[in-house]
């Protein structure tokens, strides 16, 4: 599988998706690279963009390969204000429980989700 020039991606096994970048949510193929890596391509027949994408859009594969890049959820300690990294199930409950808090403190319309 691979890109060609015009963007395309190869492999039939491609999935359409959206960029995660902005509020225009471009829409774009993506299929597997070798065994960890994926492959951006053009989704020309979507109506927003018809193909084509801004540079964070092509090259948002990219990122998944990053060393930076946070793989679980991290929650900081309100004391140090460290970073520690957690489980979904605690991430999840703490965001839960935080957003009862406010609207208990500033009623049901304080929070949007």
């Amino acid at each position: 599988m691979s890109t060609g020039s015009n963007g395309q991606v190869s492999d039939t096994s491609a999935v359409r998706t959206h960029c995660p970048y902005c509020s225009l949510q471009c829409g774009m193929k993506v299929a597997r690279k070798g065994r960890a890596g994926i492959e951006i391509g053009a989704w020309e027949e979507f109506p927003v963009n018809e193909g084509a994408m801004c540079r964070k859009g092509w090259t948002s594969g990219e990122l998944r390969g990053s060393r930076e890049r946070i793989t679980s959820p991290m929650v900081r300690d309100r004391d140090t204000g460290e970073l520690r990294a957690v489980g979904w199930d605690e991430a999840l409950d703490l965001v839960a429980d935080r957003i009862r808090e406010l609207q208990l403190e500033r009623g049901n319309d304080a929070v949007a989700v």
